[in-house]
Parts: C-alpha cells; structure tokens; sequence
C-alpha cells in the first residue's frame, strides 16, 4: 500500500513496484489508507511521513495497534529534515524511512528488507510451533507407553475375583 499526498510521488512508486511485481493499491490520505487497510491485509506500508490529517507517529501507532503484524512493515518516505528526525524517532520504535528523492533500488532494496525480516520471523515462530508440536509428541508417545503397560497389567478388579 502506498500512501502519498502527491500524486506523482504516488505515481511513481506505483509503477516502480509494479514494475517489479508487487501489487500495489495507493492512497492520498491516512484515513483513507486506514479504510484500506481494514478491507483487506497488505504486505507493507510505503508513506509519506508528513500527510494531512493522520500522519507520521500517530499513523504508525494507529497502524501498529489495528494490525500488529504490520508494525515492522512501515517505511516512511520524507523529505523535510524536521520529519527527518521524527522518521529516525519512529526508526527506533521499528519503522524504517526513506528521504526523498530515493532512487528505485534503495525503495525496492528496502522494500525487500522489510519483507524478508518479517519472513524470517515468521518463519522463527513457525519452528518454534513445531517444537512445541514434536515436545507434544514426545509427551504423547510417553503417554501411549505408560496405558500400554498398563493395559499389561492385571487390572486390580481381576485380580480380586
């Protein structure tokens, strides 16, 4: 999703991750961007760090709270250096920006960055579940054991009789 007030900017950005093979859907404001992201899950978000209305810090903790797996999945783009020192503010909470004008190789090898972070996470969580699983297992097969001996054994009520 890219989100830019300009739309040339807008434009651009388009048709340079298009032209790499992302799908790309665009928005000219935070709250429509917002409306966007409720409809449907994004991959990232690529925005312009000064928006009006909604924008820049508040629009990476509205984002960040709605939909979590997105907060690491924000590049913000800027080009005034007093949104500069609030994008690096924001960089340290875990969103990452880019000054304008940025060249299509920085946008796309940062673009690919966040992706990959976010791939490798997941893919951390997912092996950390299947130890969990194979912890399951094991404790199962243990289980399955010990109703076997027992399934062995007399039972206390044969006995008796």
């Amino acid at each position: 999703l890219v989100v830019d007030d300009e739309l040339p900017i807008r434009a651009l950005t388009n048709e340079i991750l298009s032209g790499a093979g992302y799908g790309v859907d665009t928005a000219a404001t935070g709250e429509e961007a917002l409306r966007l992201l409720a409809a449907e899950p994004y991959d990232a978000v690529i925005v312009d760090m000064r928006l009006p209305g909604i924008a820049g810090e508040s629009f990476y903790h509205m984002v960040g709270d709605r939909w979590p797996r997105l907060r690491g999945r924000i590049l913000f783009v800027t080009s005034d250096p007093e949104t500069d020192r609030a994008a690096e503010l924001l960089e340290r909470q875990g969103a990452r920006h880019l000054e304008k004008p940025f060249d299509t190789q920085t946008l796309l090898r940062v673009l690919r960055e966040l992706l990959a972070v976010e791939t490798l996470v997941a893919r951390h969580l997912s092996l950390a579940d299947l130890d969990d699983c194979f912890d399951d297992a094991r404790h199962l097969v243990h289980v399955e054991a010990v109703i076997a001996r027992l399934d062995r054994l007399e039972s206390p009520i044969d006995a008796a009789r």
